[in-house]
C-alpha cells in the first residue's frame, strides 16, 4: 500500500523512515514541498498513485484544504508537547547561554503546562501558535523580530521554511520535529481510517437503474430502447462484478459492493453511457443504495431512485441509512441528512410545520453556496416545489422568527422588486 508524505523535505524523510523500520506493508512517497502554501500542487498529483496521505504538520494539511477536496483518507503530525520536550533539550545543549525562547506552531497552554512540569525557570519564552490565516512570513517576521532585538535568543521552529530562512540569515534555531512515537501513533490512526473504509467499501451496494417512458413509446421503439440499454450495460457490469435483475421491461436492479459503485472509474464508465442514451433521447432514472443487508441496500435504493426520476434529465442519486447525496456528477449536487436526528432541527421544523428534510437541504445549501440568502425562485428550484410553495414556506420562516426579509431591484423597470430572505436559523 502506498502512502503519500507530503511537507518539508527533512520531515517527510523522518516519517519515511519509521515508516521503513516500523510498517513494512507501507511504501513511503514523498512529495516535499518548500512553502506549505504550494502542498496542494502535490496532492492534485497523488489521487491515482497512492492509497492514503501523511502531512507532516497541521500547516500542511489546512493549506491544502483551502484549496481543495482531500478525497483519500488522512492524517497529519501534530507538534505534542513531547516533541517540545526534545526540542529543549537540544536547545540547552547547543545554545545554554539562550534565555530568550521563541516557539511557533504549538499550543500556548501545552508549553506553559510543561515548563511548570518540568520546573524550568529563568527562561523568557514566547509562543506564536499555528493559525491558517497567518502566512509562513508572518513567522518568519516574528522570529526575526526577537534576534534583531537581542542577542540571546534561539527559535524553536515547526514551519520548515521558516526553519531554512532562520538559517540562512545564521540564527540560533532548532528544528521542531514529532517525535518516534507520535509519529507512530499517527500512522496506526491512518491504518485504522484504512481498515475502517475497507470495511465500507465491501458493504452491499445495490444500483436501480429506470427508464423514464416516453407517454406515446410504441413497442418498437420499447425494444430498441431496451437492446441500446443492455448492450451498454453488458460492459458496466464488467467493470462492477454485479448481478443483475430485469424487473420489468423497464427496470435493471444490480447488486455489488459499495467501492464497486463509487470506483471514480466506474462511474465515468457510467455517466458515458448515460450521456450516450440522452444523445437517442433515453433517459435513466438511477438510485444507489447501502446498508448493512441486502434489503436495506434494496430499499436505499429504490427511495434514491425516486428522487433521480423526478428531475428532468438522466441523474443519480444515492443513499445510505442516513445522507442523501445528488444528483451525482452536477452542479446542483448536494448532501444532506435523510433522517434528521437533531434535536433543535426537529423543533423548528414542527415551529414552522414543515418536513424537517427541507431544513436540512436549506442547510446543504448555505454550506454549499456560502451564503445563507435565497430568492422564492431559488429555494424553489434547489427543493423541487413550486414558487407558490417556496413563498410559503419563506413566510414560514420570517413569520417565526428565523430569516429577515429584503427587497432587490429587478434589472430591468418592468415588474415589482425581487424578494430575497436572508435565513438564520440555528443548527447547534
Amino acid at each position: 500500500m502506498k502512502v503519500a508524505i507530503i511537507g518539508p523535505k527533512d520531515s517527510c524523510e523522518k516519517i519515511s523512515q519509521v515508516i521503513k523500520k516500523y510498517y513494512l506493508d507501507l511504501i513511503p512517497i514523498i512529495y516535499p514541498v518548500s512553502k506549505i502554501e504550494e502542498a496542494y500542487l502535490e496532492v492534485e498529483k497523488i489521487d491515482k498513485i497512492c492509497n492514503a496521505i501523511i502531512f507532516s504538520g497541521i500547516g500542511v494539511k489546512t493549506k491544502v484544504e483551502e484549496k481543495l477536496h482531500i478525497k483519500l483518507p488522512s492524517i497529519y503530525l501534530p507538534h505534542l508537547a513531547a516533541s517540545v520536550i526534545k526540542a529543549l533539550w537540544e536547545q540547552s545543549i547547543k545554545f545554554p547561554q539562550c534565555k530568550t525562547i521563541i516557539i511557533d506552531s504549538v499550543e500556548p497552554t501545552d508549553v506553559s503546562d510543561l515548563m511548570e512540569e518540568l520546573k524550568i525557570k529563568n527562561v523568557n519564552i514566547y509562543i506564536k501558535p499555528y493559525s491558517a490565516d497567518n502566512k509562513e512570513q508572518e513567522y518568519l517576521k516574528y522570529h526575526e523580530k526577537f534576534h534583531l532585538e537581542k542577542n540571546d535568543v534561539v527559535s524553536i521552529v515547526g514551519l520548515g521554511w521558516v526553519y531554512e530562512e532562520l538559517k540562512k540569515n545564521q540564527r540560533k534555531v532548532v528544528r521542531l520535529y514529532p517525535i518516534i512515537s507520535t509519529i507512530r501513533q499517527s500512522i496506526n490512526e491512518l491504518i485504522h481510517k484504512l481498515d475502517v473504509l475497507n470495511i465500507e467499501e465491501s458493504t452491499i451496494g445495490v444500483q436501480i437503474l429506470k427508464i423514464k417512458m416516453e407517454v406515446d413509446m410504441d413497442q418498437y421503439r420499447l425494444m430498441d430502447t431496451k437492446s441500446k440499454i443492455e448492450s451498454d450495460i453488458i460492459e458496466y457490469l464488467k467493470e462492477i462484478q454485479g448481478s443483475i435483475f430485469n424487473v420489468g421491461w423497464d427496470k435493471y436492479v444490480i447488486y455489488t459492493t459499495k467501492g464497486a459503485l463509487n470506483n471514480e472509474e466506474n462511474t465515468l464508465i457510467l455517466r458515458k453511457i448515460l450521456k450516450k442514451l440522452e444523445k437517442n433521447k433515453i433517459i435513466l432514472g438511477i438510485g444507489n443504495g447501502y446498508g448493512k443487508t441486502a434489503y436495506e441496500s434494496e430499499i436505499n435504493a429504490k427511495k434514491a431512485l425516486k428522487k433521480a426520476l423526478k428531475e428532468n434529465k438522466s441523474s443519480i442519486y444515492e443513499l445510505d441509512n442516513k445522507k442523501l447525496k445528488g444528483p451525482l456528477f452536477s452542479y446542483e449536487e448536494l448532501e444532506y441528512e435523510y433522517i434528521v436526528e437533531n434535536k433543535e432541527m426537529k423543533k423548528i421544523s414542527i415551529e414552522l410545520k414543515i418536513n424537517p428534510l427541507y431544513l436540512k437541504k436549506i442547510e446543504a445549501l448555505i454550506k454549499k453556496y456560502s451564503k445563507n440568502s435565497f430568492t422564492s425562485e431559488e429555494l424553489s428550484n434547489y427543493l423541487d416545489i413550486s414558487v407558490r410553495s417556496s413563498n410559503r414556506l419563506i413566510k414560514k420562516i420570517v413569520d417565526n422568527g428565523y430569516g429577515i426579509k429584503s427587497l432587490v431591484e429587478m434589472t430591468n423597470t418592468v415588474g415589482r422588486p425581487r424578494e430575497i430572505v436572508e435565513i438564520i436559523f440555528k443548527n447547534d
